[in-house]
């Protein structure tokens, strides 16, 4: 059996943001120990560090470490929205992508047609990432004056137990009043919004392989990886994979099998999220190079 576990779209996102943690708090040790005088200057920074008040300068550094995270966490899950719009789409309807495209530019807008099409079980995390997303815009362009609607105030505040529970001890009103005075999130503010942000990605992707046709996206994704070349036009680059891949002899099942894990699909011994049919993968694997290239490059249809 083979199985596809995530989408495009959410191993970029995975790629943006998977270690933001980790690099967030290594970031904050190195602070801590500048802002308690345990950190040695290095050489290479000799000549263009040297504060007046090193415990001053670590507290701002901190504020604007944490401002870095609220923004990557925002702007990673603002990509993933985008990238399932982009070739190959998983929306599921014209209805979603005309709705998406109407959004412009605007990310808390673009989140509202995400959970219009594909609504979630645990519906105040939505009024957590517009307030996120909101904060982001708030730190990073002076000029905005967005203010979280009272009745998404009200809802937090009411689910208060549940962010306290689920989101590293989130405390919802510490977390209002900051956003409200325009302050730099602490770090559990960051953290929370980090981990609310995979949460609602792993949401919607699960929602969207449920309804996709898994075929024609594993055929689109295949395409267009097999496409990728810094040298060649797509369609040189696809046609040179193609001979390379479906070269006849020994190792040409591993080789397919291999191309198709690096768009996420493996063989598996039970399917837990997307199956993709056996008998499709075993078409794919029969093809010569020339019906492979015919195949991606959107002439021809897998032979059942």
């Amino acid at each position: 059996m083979f199985e596809l576990k995530r989408t495009v779209a959410r191993t970029a996102f995975k790629d943006l943001l998977g270690q933001a943690n980790h690099f967030l708090i290594t970031i904050l040790v190195g602070l801590e120990g500048v802002r308690s005088g345990k950190v040695e200057l290095g050489e290479e920074f000799s000549t263009s560090w040297n504060p007046r008040d090193a415990r001053r300068s670590a507290e701002r550094s901190r504020h604007f470490a944490l401002d870095l995270a609220l923004v990557r966490a925002v702007d990673a899950f603002d990509t993933y929205m985008m990238l399932c719009r982009r070739h190959p789409c998983v929306f599921h309807s014209s209805k979603f992508e005309a709705g998406f495209d109407a959004a412009g530019q605007s990310t808390s807008k673009r989140l509202i047609v995400f959970d219009k099409y594909l609504p979630l079980a645990n519906a105040n995390d939505i009024p957590l990432a517009q307030t996120a997303i909101d904060w982001r815009n708030k730190r990073v362009h002076s000029l905005s004056n967005e203010r979280i609607q009272r009745k998404l105030e009200t809802q937090l505040v009411l689910d208060e137990e549940r962010f306290l529970k689920n989101f590293r001890g989130l405390e919802i009103k510490e977390f209002l009043k900051r956003y409200k005075g325009n302050e730099a999130p602490s770090f559990k503010d960051a953290a929370s919004v980090i981990s609310l942000m995979h949460s609602l990605v792993e949401k919607f992707d699960r929602a969207l392989l449920d309804g996709m046709d898994v075929e024609r996206y594993t055929k689109d994704c295949l395409g267009q990886r097999l496409s990728e070349s810094d040298h060649k036009t797509s369609e040189e680059a696809l046609k040179h994979s193609c001979r390379q891949i479906w070269r006849p002899g020994p190792k040409k099942i591993e080789k397919v099998k291999r191309a198709l894990r690096l768009i996420g699909v493996h063989s598996v011994k039970s399917v837990e999220v997307c199956q993709v049919p056996d008998a499709f993968v075993e078409a794919l694997i029969e093809m010569s190079s020339a019906e492979a290239f015919e195949y991606l490059s959107d002439r021809g249809e897998v032979a059942e």
